[in-house]
This record gives C-alpha cells, structure tokens and sequence, in this order.
C-alpha cells in the first residue's frame, strides 16, 4: 500500500527538507548573518526562485550558504542558535504530525518519521561529521 503514496512520501520529505534549511535561514538572518541562499537537491536539475535553489528530480543534500567568517565572530548562543534550528524546526513538525495523526494517520504517521528521522540525523554527531551538530562543534571550537 506504501508503495502506491511514494509520490507524497517524497514531497513530504522535500517539504521536511526545506522547513529544516528555511529555518537556518531565518536563524541567520535574525542573529545577523548575511546568509546567501538556501540549496535543496543537487544542482544539475535546480530551479532558481529569489534565494531558494530547489531541485524537484534528484534530491541530494541540502544547505545554506553563509559566510564563515562572519558566523566566527559571532557569540557561542548565536552560532548554536543557527545551528540548532533546523532540526528543532523537524522536531516542531513531528510533534503538529503527531497532534494531527489521526487526520490521515498515513500521511501523518510518515510525516512524524521523516521529521524524526531529520531531526536525529543533523543533531546527533554519530552518524555524521558534517551534520549540524558537527559543523556546530567546528565553530565552536574556532570561537
């Protein structure tokens, strides 16, 4: 039956996708940062809107572009806050899936995993080294 729905599996893990690096991109322009773009997907099949680079056919890895420079003179909470806020914008989306699970319980129940899934891949440093949490510990460390 899952099998059927995989054209709205993937949107909503692109939607995930884009709430997680939008957040980055708020977070760094409330602390400051003159943050340039936000990329979702590779960029052989990308669509250019404003600063969105979104790739609709083949999704690859997605993020922010900033300077690194700037986001080293900035405080400890300032970094932590740009880059913590993605996955607590994935964590914020599993808990309203959760609260509207029985809306679509299909919809919804996946929602909730993909968001969880995000949020424990970018916060927890063991699968990745260059997951938010890893890039955090970076610059942290240059502070």
């Amino acid at each position: 039956m899952i099998f059927n729905h995989i054209v709205e599996l993937y949107f909503l893990l692109y939607i995930s996708v884009l709430i997680h690096e939008t957040a980055h991109f708020v977070a760094g322009k409330v602390i400051g940062l003159h943050t340039g773009s936000v990329h979702i997907g590779d960029k052989f099949f990308c669509v250019h809107i404003k600063k969105f680079y979104v790739s609709f056919l083949i999704f690859g890895g997605s993020y922010v572009e900033f300077d690194s420079e700037e986001l080293k003179q900035k405080g400890k909470w300032q970094i932590c806050a740009f880059f913590l806020s993605g996955g607590f914008a994935n964590l914020l989306l599993a808990v309203i899936a959760a609260i509207f699970l029985s809306v679509n319980d299909l919809y919804m129940s996946s929602l909730f995993w993909i968001n969880i899934y995000l949020f424990a891949l970018n916060l927890f440093p063991v699968f990745l080294r260059k997951n938010d949490v890893g890039r955090l510990k970076y610059y942290l460390k240059k502070c």
